[in-house]
Formats: structure tokens, C-alpha cells, sequence
């Protein structure tokens, strides 16, 4: 099966995304652009009004619903026509005029969140005179919750259009990194290949040791190089952050951010704990390793080798589809009935094209179909892939199809569960349908990496991001030597004595964009904590087990996402489902000791 190709033209209508089920005609996006701007007037003239009569914030709210959803269905047709070639300059100035409505719509609504909390009156009467605003309950009251970090009208309105500003340092350290970092070529196979950031990963997996060697050091040469900058730009987004949270009344930069997703701290504060206290599982494995390879010395470098190199499978993308299929039985007809007509109604853009937009990714929401970008190529991690991000399009897909438009969404803390809860079936299945010794050890090697990846290196993330913030919270800088002092400790404690101490590592924190994300990667840890707990009570339940899963697909964001959870059956403010992950790790390690 072809997996490269030069045009889109080249490749099969039933390969690519379904973006026709939006527009068939632009004159007809256009049309919807205009009509979008026109209408914020409506929404404009309930400024100062919403408790005006009983009518009034039901109708604001409902108008406002409608631009919504109008605006997610420009917003996808836009954004992923753009990532199909982003070279396209019709979609970049398109892309451009998105990101214009978004910010003008921002601004024109910005008067509802102060209005709501100003209101003197009794909420309650609000809602028996207007039973209809029932629909709208958990969003106005979402809404006073932030009472104590809300300022007046003028205020908001300057923070709305200063958010560039605060975005600044973000779009510095991308323009940077992405843009302008030009990397030297190294010399493998008699080739000279020129490092990337896209390409350094897949590098440390498949090149000649020698060569592993080369590529790490010129690779974070290159942002030592830098390094000052990078300081710089990070130093500039914390600094935003903090400021920020203090503007809205916050103790710290983490306590807001977690506000957002209604997470106590403790439950940060637990998922670091309980990582930190187990870290010999992570040690043992990076021992496994150090032997497998047959090494005296290990480095960083070493550790994304695929620890069973003679395994070699390529899937046609119909294949993928049938193993995803299969895989995924367990969580009943509904759910596969429903993943077959996303196979078949194109929900996937699959193969890759000069132009397009890298990686994974699904899209989609209220009124739309979910849409799935995917750069197939045939491999075991393109199969995995498949899984993962038809997870969150199901997850989109039962969240639109069973809330109204103001629920119909999900919390970034719940994002990652049901894609990972996929991948996780997906390997149950491989090592229960595989008894080839190669062949299990390839699946069992992908899942511990995928959990060293996720728990435990995101978990370091968080640890580093929390230290940071309290550095700059309490002596109001940060410098490159304090960031590379601190990221060598912190990555020397995570990985244990069987990695050998290099100079390189400690600039790793410079290439991490999702520092610039403001305390997010630890969702990334208590997400396959969830996915993991979610899977295991599938496999070893029944019905019941199966129902309240895709119950939680369902819910949206109707509760707040720690009830969401606990509804289903896991409890996140405990430490028990990360306990539990961590426990899975060590089962799966130790059958991989055998095997190697």
C-alpha cells in the first residue's frame, strides 16, 4: 500500500476527510463569515440588559448559542482545510480571519461574565420566572463561582485585548524554535541527514548508536546556544501567568490554572506525591533496558531505542481499521456501531501530502462531524494512533450527541482518558490475540515506553513546572542557570543511577512547549491513570462496567470532571488509580524481564 503521495489530488476520496458535510461551496463559508459578523450586534444590544425583564438572559444566552455553534462549523471547516497544506495562502489568510472572529466575538460577550456577577438580586427567582434558563443552570452558576476573580466591565474588556501581550512569550519561543533554530546534518547510512525537531525523536529510536550520540549533542548544542532565550521567553510566560493570576485575585499561577477545570490543588499536589514515592518501578525499567541493549553505560540517548528491532509489520489502513474494531468490542455494539460509521462517513484525513500539518489530531464538535487528521504510514504506532484519536472523536461524538451546545464540550483534565483508555484495549488485545515471543515483547516494549511517557515523564514536567513557578513567585526570575541546575537534578532523581550523567540533557526544558501551557501536562498523568483504571475494570467487569464508561463518554461537561469521573467508577482525588497504574507498569515489566 502507497503511503507517501504528492498531491491530495492522488489519493482516494474515501482517505480523506468528510469537510464537504460543512460546506460544498465557500461562497457559502463567506456567506456564514458575514452573517456571523452581522449578528454580534444582536448580541451586543443585551449589554447592560440581561436582567432587564425575565426574557432577556434566556434570549442572550440562546443567541449567543447559536453564533456558537455557527462559529464551530467556520472554525473547522477553516482550520482543517489550512492544516491540509499549510503552504495554501488562501487558508492562511483564512486561518488569519478566524482568529479575527474569535477575538471580536470574545470582546463583543465580554460584558456578560460581570453583568451576571454584578446582579444584585435573587439567582433563584431569576430561574423560577424563566423556567427555561433550567438548560443553562450549571453555566450561569460556573459563571458565579468566579465571583471572587472577576473584575468590572472595563477591566475584563483591557484583559480581553491585552491577551496577545500575555501570549507573546509563547509566540516567541515557537518563532524560535520552530522557525528560526536551523540544526546540523549528521551522517548515517552514507547519507547526510539534517536534524529536526520533527525527525530527533525517531532518530534516537532507529540510528546507529554512534550516530544517537551525535544527533543528541548537536541537537541540544543548538538550544545551548540559545539558552538565554529561551530562559528569556519562558522567564516572560511565567511572568504573564503570575501577573495574570494576581490581576484575578488568585494565590498562584497554579491555583488558577487549575480553577478553570474545578481541580483542587491536592490533586496536582497527590499525583506528584504518589509518581515520586514509586519512582523504583521507572528505575527498574531503565535497568531492564541498560540490559536488554547490553550495555555498561547508558545515556539519554539510549533510551528511546525500540528494544525489539527485528520486528518489522505494515498494515494497510483497512487493516488498522479491522484490529481498532476488534480491539475495541468490549465497550459493547453501541460503541462499535457508531466507530464503524466514523470509518465510513470519513471522519479521517489519512495519509500524508507535502503541506500538511504533522502528527495527530481530532477536531470536530457541536453540529459537526468529529474530524480525525492522521499522517498514516503503516506502522504499529499508526495503528495505535488510529485508536487514540478515534477515542476522542467517539468521546466528541457521545459528549454532542447526548448534551446541548453549552455541556456538549469536555474538560482538557478528561481529554486524554478515553484516547488512552483505547490504546490501552488496543494492547490488551494485541497480547491476547499475539503469542509470538517477538511480537508480544514488540507490544509490551510500546506500552512501557507509552507509560514512561505519560505518567512518569509528564509527572517530571509537572514537578519542574510547580518548581519554576515557585522560584519566580518567590524571587521574581528565572534564570538559564537556575533552569539547567534544577532540570539536571530533577532528571537525574526521575531516571535513577542506571543513566549516566550528561552535559546535553539539561537544556531538554528549552524544547518543551507545553511549559509555555500553563500547568497542563500533569492531565497528561492523571489522564492514563483514569484510562488505565477505566480499561481494566472493562476487561475484568461486565455490563454494568461498560454502561457507566460510556455514560462518562456521554456527560460532557454537565458536572464538573472529578464527578464525571467518580460517577464512572474512578475516583481521581484518591491516589489509588495512579497506584494502580504504576502497579499495571510493574506487571508488564516484569513479563518483559522474562521475555528479554
Amino acid at each position: 500500500m502507497k503511503y507517501n503521495f504528492e498531491s491530495r489530488e492522488q489519493i482516494e476520496n474515501k482517505y480523506k476527510w468528510n469537510l464537504e458535510s460543512l460546506y460544498t461551496d465557500e461562497t457559502d463559508l463567506e456567506s456564514d463569515m458575514a452573517k456571523f459578523e452581522e449578528r454580534l450586534s444582536e448580541l451586543a444590544a443585551y449589554n447592560g440588559k440581561l436582567f432587564e425583564n425575565k426574557d432577556n438572559l434566556y434570549d442572550y444566552l440562546k443567541t449567543k448559542e447559536e453564533l456558537g455553534i455557527l462559529l464551530t462549523k467556520i472554525a473547522n471547516y477553516i482550520s482543517n482545510r489550512f492544516n491540509e497544506d499549510n503552504r495554501n495562502a488562501k487558508y492562511q489568510a483564512l486561518d488569519g480571519k478566524l482568529e479575527n472572529l474569535f477575538s471580536i466575538f470574545s470582546q463583543v460577550v465580554s460584558f456578560e461574565v460581570p453583568e451576571i456577577l454584578d446582579y444584585e438580586g435573587d439567582i433563584e427567582e431569576v430561574f423560577n420566572n424563566k423556567p427555561q434558563l433550567e438548560e443553562f443552570r450549571r453555566y450561569i452558576f460556573d459563571i458565579l463561582r468566579y465571583k471572587p476573580h472577576t473584575l468590572g466591565e472595563k477591566e475584563e474588556k483591557m484583559l480581553s485585548a491585552l491577551s496577545p501581550v500575555f501570549n507573546s512569550s509563547e509566540k516567541s519561543f515557537s518563532m524560535l524554535s520552530v522557525a528560526d533554530m536551523k540544526f546540523p546534518t549528521v551522517r548515517i547510512d552514507n547519507d547526510d541527514v539534517r536534524i529536526t525537531s520533527g525527525n530527533f525523536v525517531p532518530l534516537l529510536e532507529s540510528a546507529p548508536r554512534d550516530a544517537k550520540k551525535e544527533v543528541f549533542e548537536k541537537y541540544y548544542t543548538e538550544y545551548e546556544n540559545h539558552i538565554n532565550t529561551f530562559a528569556s521567553t519562558l522567564e516572560g510566560t511565567v511572568k504573564s501567568n503570575v501577573l495574570y493570576s494576581k490581576l484575578k485575585n488568585f494565590t498562584s499561577a497554579k491555583q488558577r490554572a487549575l480553577f478553570d477545570n474545578e481541580i483542587p490543588v491536592s490533586v496536582y499536589d497527590e499525583l506528584v506525591k504518589t509518581v515520586t514515592n514509586n519512582l523504583d518501578a521507572l528505575h527498574d525499567y531503565m535497568g531492564v533496558r541498560k540490559n536488554a541493549m547490553g550495555l555498561d553505560k547508558m545515556y539519554m540517548y539510549d533510551i528511546y531505542a525500540n528494544l525489539v528491532p527485528d520486528v518489522d509489520l505494515k498494515f494497510t489502513f483497512e487493516e488498522a481499521r479491522e484490529i481498532v474494531l476488534e480491539a475495541l468490542a468490549p465497550l459493547g455494539e453501541y460503541y462499535i456501531k457508531h466507530l464503524k460509521e466514523g470509518f465510513d462517513n470519513r471522519w479521517c484525513d489519512v495519509f500524508e501530502t507535502p503541506g500538511k500539518r504533522s502528527g495527530a489530531y481530532s477536531s470536530g464538535g457541536y453540529g459537526t462531524m468529529p474530524f480525525v487528521l492522521l499522517n498514516f504510514h503503516g506502522t504499529l504506532d499508526d495503528v495505535f494512533t488510529t485508536a487514540h484519536e478515534m477515542g476522542h472523536s467517539m468521546h466528541t461524538f457521545n459528549s454532542c450527541n447526548n448534551q446541548p451546545f453549552a455541556y456538549s464540550g469536555y474538560s482538557i483534565f478528561v481529554a486524554e482518558v478515553a484516547s488512552t483508555m483505547n490504546e490501552s484495549l488496543l494492547t490488551f488485545y494485541l497480547l491476547d490475540k499475539w503469542k509470538d515471543k517477538n511480537l508480544r515483547k514488540y507490544v509490551i516494549n510500546h506500552f512501557l515506553d507509552s507509560i514512561k511517557g505519560t505518567l512518569f515523564r509528564q509527572t517530571q514536567f509537572a514537578v519542574f513546572e510547580d518548581l519554576i513557578y515557585k522560584e519566580y513567585e518567590t524571587n521574581g526570575s528565572l534564570t538559564a542557570h537556575f533552569l539547567n541546575e534544577e532540570y539536571e537534578k530533577l532528571n537525574q532523581k526521575f531516571y535513577g543511577k542506571n543513566i549516566e550523567k550528561d552535559d546535553f540533557i539539561k537544556y531538554e526544558w528549552a524544547r518543551i512547549p507545553h511549559f509555555y501551557y500553563n500547568f497542563y501536562v500533569y492531565q497528561y498523568a492523571t489522564g492514563i491513570s483514569a484510562a488505565l483504571c477505566f480499561a481494566k475494570r472493562i476487561i475484568e467487569g461486565g455490563e454494568k462496567e461498560r454502561d457507566m464508561y460510556l455514560e462518562f463518554l456521554k456527560s460532557g461537561s454537565s458536572l464538573p470532571p472529578l464527578e464525571v469521573l467518580n460517577k464512572a467508577g474512578v475516583d481521581m482525588t484518591s491516589s489509588k488509580p495512579i497506584e494502580d497504574a504504576i502497579k499495571i507498569f510493574k506487571e508488564f515489566l516484569e513479563e518483559f524481564r522474562t521475555l528479554i
